[in-house]
């Protein structure tokens, strides 16, 4: 049984991504086979994820002019596999002095007093210091940027092998061009999180889809047809059940990275993920009541930020209290950063 030593977390938090991932797809796949759609297998979720076809994408992939497009030629299909490799190397380059000083800020930086527990703090009515805020919002960057070079790292070996089949087996390489071209014209993980003027246009449409499908399929729909007189009461009681579902999931992960031993012990941890995005649905509901003025586009990212900003220590600090943030790095990327980040750091360097 895993007993929570650094060496296994991040290995555990991907295993159960994963399988909650998998779980997903498996009820999803349960429910389309009764309702008499086509049949797909469940562990094809890992082909579809981050998939949000618009309405109109959906009638160009079925119109005949979609079906009677000629296909690409080889010289046209060998030119986008390179140019889809410069692609990926041109991100990965971009991503190394970013991902240098963010998880060189994690690794160099010490982290604010745990003690009492961020939820402790609010609740007692105390103040929160600028400091803490800003070590937790780096952290926060941090693991969205993580996040965001997963597809980058996908299309650098997608393409890597598209390029291998373009110079040695062009005549096979077409139906992989496919694949790799359906990747490419994907959305982004995350669309310009900056730019979110409210609570719900964040998760709704910025933050990334992956288990967006499942979320409404298991959680929101369900609870939603309960409330068929009541569809505000529905709608509001469903979004929440999607972010209880998330919170579990999360907690879920955050228990198979330490062991079930430190999760109940070690404070700050238990419950820590399902209270944020509690409040992150409540947030949702409330930011996307229709009763609510509307207020001024400048106003309302700056509300947003401040509620993501406070709110977001209850996500973070359960990986800061396991020491996350000491072993969270890309692997090859350089630390040549480390010895000079001691000024940015909000409670002193651990090099000093």
């Amino acid at each position: 049984m895993h007993n929570g030593e650094h060496g296994d977390m991040i290995d555990h938090s991907v295993v159960a991504t994963l399988t909650s991932y998998l779980g997903f797809g498996m009820i999803s796949f349960i429910v389309d086979r009764q309702q008499g759609k086509p049949d797909v297998p469940f562990y094809r979720v890992l082909d579809m994820w981050n998939q949000r076809l618009n309405q109109q994408h959906s009638q160009n992939k079925t119109s005949p002019n979609a079906e009677q497009q000629p296909p690409l030629d080889t010289s046209t299909m060998q030119s986008n596999a390179f140019k889809w490799l410069m692609l990926a190397v041109f991100r990965v380059l971009l991503s190394i002095p970013v991902m240098a000083f963010l998880d060189g800020f994690l690794r160099v930086c010490n982290e604010p007093e745990l003690d009492p527990p961020y939820a402790t703090l609010l609740l007692s009515g105390k103040s929160v210091s600028m400091p803490t805020l800003y070590y937790h919002a780096i952290a926060s960057i941090a693991l969205v940027m993580h996040l965001v070079l997963v597809p980058t790292v996908w299309l650098l070996i997608y393409s890597s092998k598209l390029c291998f089949l373009a110079l040695f087996s062009p005549k096979t390489m077409a139906s992989y061009h496919d694949k790799v071209a359906e990747f490419v014209q994907r959305p982004p993980l995350f669309d310009r999180l900056w730019m979110a003027s409210s609570v719900h246009d964040m998760w709704s449409r910025r933050w990334h889809q992956i288990f967006r499908s499942a979320f409404r399929d298991i959680a929101y729909l369900p609870v939603r047809r309960l409330f068929p007189s009541k569809p505000m009461l529905g709608q509001a009681l469903g979004v929440l059940s999607v972010f209880t579902l998330s919170g579990l999931m999360h907690d879920y992960i955050l228990l198979c990275m330490v062991g079930y031993q430190q999760y109940v012990t070690i404070p700050g941890l238990m419950g820590m993920q399902l209270t944020f995005f509690l409040l992150q649905g409540m947030g949702t509901v409330i930011s996307n009541y229709h009763s609510i003025p509307k207020i001024p586009h400048i106003l309302a990212r700056l509300l947003t930020f401040l509620f993501l900003l406070y709110t977001a220590p209850f996500f973070i600090e359960p990986y800061i209290r396991i020491r996350l943030n000491l072993i969270a790095r890309v692997p090859g990327y350089p630390q040549t950063l480390d010895p000079y980040l001691g000024p940015v750091c909000p409670y002193g360097s651990r090099l000093d």
